[in-house]
C-alpha cells in the first residue's frame, strides 16, 4: 500500500469513528446538553468574574495629597527673583543640582515664584548638614549669586503659621518668603 492509500485509509477510519460518537452523543442528547450547558456556564462565570476579580484586586492606593510635605524641617534656599509665577526655567536646573547633590542630606519638594523671590524648599532631618551642603554648592560655584537659606523655627503648624530664621549669608537677619518692596528697589536700581 502506497503512503498515500495509507493517509486516506487512515482519513476514512477517523471519520468512521467520528461518526459513531457523534452518533452515542446524538442518542443521549438530552445528557450532553446539560454537560455543554454547564460548561457554558462555567466558562461564562470565569469570562466575567477574573476580570472583574483583577481589577479589584489592582486598585491603586490613593495618590499622596500634594500639601503633604517630606519629613524632616524645612530649609528655604532663595534668590530675589521677578520671573512670572508660572515660569519654572531658573528653578528646574536649581533643584535637579540640588537633588542630584544632596548627598541624601535633604529631599528637595519644590519651589515658589512670587513676591519677588524664587524659593526652593528641601526638607532634612539634621537641618545643619544640609546648609553645610547647600553652602558648599554655593561656594564651588554651583548656585547663582544672591542666595539666601532660611530655616524653619518648628515643624509644626501649616505653611502660613511657619516662621524662619536666616542662616546665610552671614549677618543677614530678616528671612521672609517674600520681599516685595526690596526686589522693586533693587529692579529699579535704587
Amino acid at each position: 500500500m502506497s503512503s498515500l492509500a495509507k493517509g486516506w485509509a487512515g482519513g476514512v477510519l477517523c471519520q468512521q469513528v467520528s461518526s459513531v460518537e457523534l452518533g452515542s452523543i446524538n442518542e443521549s442528547a438530552p445528557e450532553a446538553i446539560g454537560v455543554r450547558r454547564k460548561r457554558f456556564v462555567m466558562i461564562g462565570i470565569v469570562a466575567i468574574a477574573a476580570p472583574l476579580l483583577a481589577l479589584w484586586s489592582a486598585r491603586e492606593a490613593p495618590p499622596p495629597d500634594d500639601a503633604e510635605e517630606p519629613p524632616g524641617t524645612q530649609i528655604v534656599v532663595q534668590w530675589l527673583d521677578d520671573s512670572a509665577p508660572n515660569s519654572s526655567a531658573r528653578a528646574d536646573p536649581l533643584l535637579d543640582l540640588l537633588h542630584t547633590r544632596s548627598q541624601d542630606l535633604y529631599v528637595v519638594d519644590s519651589f515658589d515664584l512670587g513676591g519677588g523671590t524664587m524659593n526652593l524648599f528641601l526638607y532634612a532631618a539634621d537641618p545643619d548638614s544640609a546648609v553645610r551642603r547647600v553652602i558648599q554648592l554655593f561656594d564651588d560655584g554651583l548656585l547663582p549669586k544672591g542666595m539666601r537659606i532660611g530655616v524653619a523655627d518648628s515643624q509644626n503648624g501649616g505653611p502660613a503659621e511657619r516662621t524662619y530664621h536666616a542662616v546665610y549669608p552671614a549677618g543677614f537677619n530678616d528671612f521672609r518668603l517674600i520681599y516685595p518692596s526690596e526686589n522693586a528697589r533693587r529692579n529699579a536700581g535704587q
